[in-house]
C-alpha cells in the first residue's frame, strides 16, 4: 500500500473510530446487510470482526484495504462515480460525509460498561476470591443491589465494617415474604456474616473499590453491570452454572418476534434466571405492573425478584415457587405475550388438585415438553402469541403422542412459525434448539406455517459457544413479521436457503414434521481445498518443530536422571529447616494505581493470582502507574523470586525466571530464597508438593474463601537436600514441566489439524438432520 493510501486510511480511522459493525459498514457503503454477510461466507480474505461491547466490530483499517481491492459493478454506481471506483474509495468518501458512522452515546456507553464489568471481575480475580460458586455470586449481586439502591447502607457496611448492623438494619430476611423494592432481604449476607466474615470483607472491599461509569447509580446503569457481571459468571461456570438461562440474542429474537411493547402482559411459566422477565420490565418500563412469573425454586425466585428490583421493577412472581405445570399460580389469567425457555426434555410432574385438561392431547409422562407448549398456549390471550424455546427433538420426534399433539397445534391453526437455531448458543448445553411462534386460532386463508433456518447464523465467541448478532436477530424477526403482517408467502422462494412456508397439505403429506430444514432448500456448501491445504501444511511445520522439542527435552531429561543417580547415589539426605528461615516474605500491597495499558514491553506489569499457573506466570496483562511503581520499590519482581497465592485457590505458585518490570500485586506473597541455602526451582516443586499443600491446608483460615497470612507460611516446614542435590531436582522437574507442556500443545496441534480437515473437507451435516 503507498504511503498516500496509508495516511487516507489512518483519517477515516480518525472519522469513523476504529471499529464498525456491519450494519455501519453497509450503510455507509450503500449496501444491505445481507452483502456484507454473503461477502464474509464467500470469501475467505475478509476481515474477521472482533467481540466488543457485545457485538461484532470489524476494524476499520483492514476492511479499507479489503474494499480497496473489490471494484463496484457497473449497474451497481452511483451517479458521481466512474467506471473502476472501488468500494474503498466510496467508503472514504462517506466517512466524511456521514455523522451516522461517528460512535453513538449509547455505544461508548456500552463500552464503559464492559470495561467496568472486566475491571470488577479482574479485581475479584486480584483479590482471589472469583465468583465460582452459586452463594458468591448471589452475595456479589447482593451487595451490589446494596450499594446502587441503598446507599447510606452501604457506606455503613463499607466504613465500620458492621455487616452485622446492616444485616440488622434492613430485617431478617423471611421466606414468605416477596422482595419489595427499597426493602430488600439479603439472605446471602445474612448467611456470610456469621458464617466467613473476612472473605465478606474482601468482597466489599473489591466491589467498592470499582469505579461505575459517569451517570452510574440507582437505576439503569447499575441494573445492566449486575446482568452483565452474572452473565460473566455463567461464562466462567459453563456446565456446573447451578440456574437455567436464556441467552442474551434468543431474548432478544423472542421479545422481538412478538412484537413486545410496554402496554403488553406478559408471562413466563418458567423464570430461570429471569433474562426473560428482565426484558419485560425493560420494555414496559417500572412505572408497568404487568410482568407476571413463575418460578420452579426459592432459588430462582429470589434471583428474578432481586434482579428486577436492580431494574427498577416489582414483578408479580406469585407467593411462592412452583412448577407452573403441577401447580399453575396465576390460573385464570391470560397474557397478550408468552415467553419461555422451559427445561428441555424434563419429565411430565404430576399434577396437583387432579388430573388436567390438555388441549391438543395428553404428553407423555417421560417428557414435557409438548406439555410446556400447550401450556404456553392456553395462557395467550385472543390476538397475542407466544415465543417458547424446545429441543429440535420437538419438530421431529416420532413418539405416537407426540406426533399427535403435533398434528391437532396444526390443525387448530395455533402454530405461526419455527425457527431451526444454530447449536452451541447456550453455554451449558451444545443441543440444538428451536423456537416455536404461538397464537391464537389463524384465519382459514392462513392455512401455512412459516419455516425458517438460521443454522447458519452466529459466530463462535470461543471454543464452546455461538452467539447471534443484533444483524442476525433482525434478519429472522424481520422475515417473520414481513409474512405475518404482510401476508407474503414465500412458498416460491427458498432459494435463498434461509425461509419458506408450508401448507397445511404439504405439513400433512410428511406426517406433520416441523423442522425447518425438512422444507428450506439449503445452498450447495463449496470447499476452497487450496485454502485447506495451506493451513493444513502450516499446522503440520508447527508439530514438525513441536516433535523436534520434545525429542530434545526427553534426551536432556535422560542426561539430568543419569547425572542425578551418579551424583546422590541411592539416597538424598535431607536437613529441615522452616520457609521463614531461608525466605524474605512480604505480602502484596492492599492496593495499587493501575494503568490502561502498555506502550512497550518495559511497561510495569502486575502479577495477580491468576496469573500463577503450571508454576509459571502467564499472561501478565494488567499494568502499573509508573510512579506507584517507583514509590513502592520493595514490591518490584526479580528472577529468583516465587509468586503465590494468599486467598483462594491456595497452593499456587510460579518462579520468576526472566527479567522484566513486574510489580506483586494484591492477593499474592513473594518469596525471595537465600540462594546460598535454597535453590528456587527446587522451593517451587517442594511447595507444590503433596505433604506441603496438605500442610498448606491444615494451617489456613477462612471457610468460604481460605486464606494464609505471610506469618503462618513462614512456619511452613522444608526438606532441604544439600543445594547441589537441590539444583539437580529442580532442573530435571522443570524439563519434566517442560515435557508434559510440549506434549500437551502437540495433542491440541493435532487435534487442530484433524478437526480443520473433518470440517473444511467433509461437507457437515445439520445437527438438526442426525
Amino acid at each position: 500500500m503507498s504511503g498516500e493510501t496509508t495516511t487516507t486510511v489512518g483519517a477515516t480511522v480518525r472519522r469513523v473510530g476504529e471499529r464498525l459493525t456491519a450494519k455501519q459498514l453497509a450503510d455507509l457503503i450503500g449496501v444491505g446487510v445481507t452483502t456484507v454477510s454473503n461477502w464474509r461466507k464467500r470469501h475467505p480474505d475478509f476481515p474477521k470482526p472482533q467481540r466488543t461491547g457485545g457485538r461484532e466490530r470489524f476494524t476499520v483499517t483492514e476492511i479499507v484495504r479489503w474494499l480497496d481491492e473489490r471494484r463496484i459493478a457497473k449497474n451497481g454506481l452511483l451517479d458521481d462515480e466512474i467506471p473502476g471506483t472501488t468500494y474503498g474509495l466510496r467508503f472514504r468518501r462517506a466517512a466524511y460525509s456521514k455523522a451516522a458512522a461517528e460512535p453513538t452515546e449509547e455505544e461508548i456507553r456500552q463500552q464503559a460498561l464492559t470495561e467496568t464489568v472486566d475491571r470488577l471481575w479482574r479485581n475479584l480475580a486480584g483479590a482471589g476470591v472469583p465468583p465460582t460458586s452459586e452463594t458468591t455470586i448471589e452475595l456479589i449481586l447482593e451487595l451490589w443491589h446494596l450499594r446502587s439502591r441503598q446507599p447510606e447502607m452501604w457506606r455503613l457496611l463499607v466504613d465500620s465494617k458492621a455487616a452485622g448492623s446492616v444485616v440488622a438494619a434492613i430485617g431478617q430476611p423471611e421466606s414468605d415474604t416477596p422482595r419489595q423494592a427499597g426493602s430488600t432481604q439479603y439472605p446471602q449476607l445474612s448467611r456470610w456474616v456469621d458464617s466467613d466474615p473476612t472473605s465478606l470483607s474482601v468482597l466489599v472491599e473489591v466491589i467498592d473499590d470499582v469505579a461505575l461509569p459517569d451517570g452510574a447509580g440507582p437505576g439503569e446503569t447499575a441494573a445492566e453491570l449486575a446482568d452483565r457481571l452474572l452473565l460473566r459468571a455463567q461464562h466462567a461456570l459453563g456446565s456446573h452454572y447451578w440456574v437455567h438461562v436464556t441467552p442474551p440474542s434468543l431474548v432478544r429474537c423472542m421479545t422481538g418476534l412478538t412484537r413486545l411493547d410496554a402496554s403488553d402482559t406478559v408471562y413466563d411459566p418458567f423464570c430461570g434466571a429471569g433474562e426473560l422477565v428482565i426484558a419485560a420490565v425493560d420494555k414496559s418500563g417500572p412505572a408497568h405492573s404487568q410482568v407476571v412469573g413463575q418460578a420452579t425454586t426459592e432459588r430462582s425466585r429470589d434471583l428474578t425478584k432481586l434482579r428486577a428490583e436492580l431494574h427498577g421493577a416489582s414483578v408479580d412472581l406469585g407467593d411462592r415457587a412452583a412448577n407452573s405445570l403441577q401447580q399453575d399460580l396465576h390460573r385464570g389469567r391470560k397474557f397478550r405475550v408468552v415467553l419461555a425457555n422451559p427445561p428441555f426434555n424434563a419429565p411430565n410432574p404430576p399434577l396437583s388438585g387432579g388430573p388436567r385438561a390438555w388441549p391438543y392431547g395428553e404428553p407423555p409422562a417421560h417428557n414435557a415438553n409438548f406439555a410446556w407448549l400447550q401450556h404456553a398456549i392456553s395462557k395467550i390471550e385472543t390476538g397475542g402469541s407466544a415465543a417458547v424455546l424446545m429441543p429440535n427433538l420437538t419438530t421431529s420426534s416420532e413418539h405416537r403422542a407426540e406426533v399427535e399433539i403435533r398434528k391437532r397445534m396444526i390443525e387448530a391453526g395455533v402454530v405461526r412459525c419455527i425457527v431451526a437455531m444454530p447449536p452451541r448458543l447456550f453455554h451449558t448445553t451444545g443441543v440444538p434448539v428451536s423456537l416455536w411462534l404461538l397464537g391464537s386460532k389463524r384465519e382459514s386463508h392462513d392455512r401455512e406455517v412459516l419455516f425458517i433456518d438460521a443454522t447458519e447464523l452466529g459466530t463462535m465467541v470461543d471454543r464452546v459457544q455461538r452467539v447471534l448478532s443484533e444483524d442476525d436477530t433482525d434478519r429472522i424477526i424481520e422475515t417473520y413479521l414481513s409474512w405475518a403482517t404482510q401476508r407474503v408467502s414465500r412458498q416460491r422462494s427458498s432459494a435463498d436457503g434461509f425461509a419458506r412456508t408450508g401448507s397445511y397439505d404439504e405439513i400433512r403429506s410428511k406426517q406433520y414434521l416441523l423442522n425447518p430444514l425438512s422444507y428450506v432448500q439449503r445452498r450447495p456448501v463449496t470447499v476452497n481445498h487450496h485454502r485447506v491445504l495451506a493451513e493444513v501444511t502450516e499446522q503440520r511445520s508447527r508439530l514438525a518443530k513441536l516433535r523436534a522439542d520434545i525429542v530434545q527435552t526427553h534426551a536432556d531429561i535422560e542426561s539430568r536422571l543419569s547425572g542425578l543417580m551418579e551424583q546422590t547415589g541411592a539416597d538424598i539426605r535431607a536437613t529441615e529447616a522452616s520457609l521463614g528461615d531461608v525466605c524474605e516474605l512480604i505480602s502484596g500491597p492492599a492496593t495499587v494505581t493501575r494503568a490502561g495499558g502498555a506502550d512497550s514491553a518495559d511497561a510495569v506489569r502486575l502479577v495477580l493470582p491468576r496469573n500463577i499457573r503450571h508454576h509459571r506466570l502467564l499472561t501478565l496483562d494488567m499494568f502499573v502507574a509508573d510512579a506507584f511503581a517507583d514509590q513502592h520499590p520493595r514490591y518490584r519482581l526479580r528472577p529468583g523470586d516465587i509468586v503465590c497465592t494468599r486467598t483462594g485457590d491456595l497452593g499456587r505458585y510460579a518462579l520468576v525466571e526472566a527479567t522484566g518490570r513486574w510489580l506483586l500485586g494484591s492477593g499474592c506473597l513473594r518469596l525471595r530464597p537465600d540462594m546460598q541455602r535454597v535453590d528456587p526451582g527446587y522451593l517451587t516443586y517442594y511447595l507444590s508438593s503433596t505433604s506441603a499443600l496438605a500442610w498448606l491446608q491444615r494451617n489456613a483460615t477462612g471457610s468460604a474463601i481460605k486464606n494464609v497470612s505471610q506469618r503462618t507460611l513462614a512456619r511452613m516446614p522444608l526438606m532441604l537436600p544439600d543445594l547441589s542435590s537441590q539444583r539437580e531436582i529442580g532442573a530435571l522437574l522443570g524439563l519434566l514441566d517442560a515435557e508434559s507442556q510440549l506434549y500437551a500443545t502437540s495433542e491440541i496441534a493435532v487435534e487442530s489439524v484433524r478437526s480443520g480437515l473433518a470440517s473444511r473437507l467433509i461437507p457437515e451435516l445439520p445437527a438438526e438432520r442426525v
